[in-house]
């Protein structure tokens, strides 16, 4: 439980100083709420393949640990 709740504050912190960030260089209100809440709207193709990326990783590690897992079941 202690986990889930440090996990919200810090995301809550985050999104206040990515809001107070997007206000101060001018953007309305509604924006700043809007890329806050949906931040993959806003990425450009690099992140994009970042993320992919990233992704595919942890697919990649999780099939290969089961995969792993079963065969030490199996000997």
């Amino acid at each position: 439980m202690k986990i889930i709740g440090i996990s919200l504050l810090i995301l809550g912190s985050l999104m206040g100083l990515s809001l107070a960030t997007d206000l101060y260089m001018g953007l309305e209100p509604r924006t700043s709420v809007r890329n806050a809440i949906s931040p993959l709207t806003i990425m450009e193709t690099p992140e994009y393949a970042v993320f992919i990326t990233l992704i595919l990783i942890l697919i990649w590690r999780t099939l290969l640990h089961a995969f792993k897992e079963r065969q030490k079941r199996q000997t």
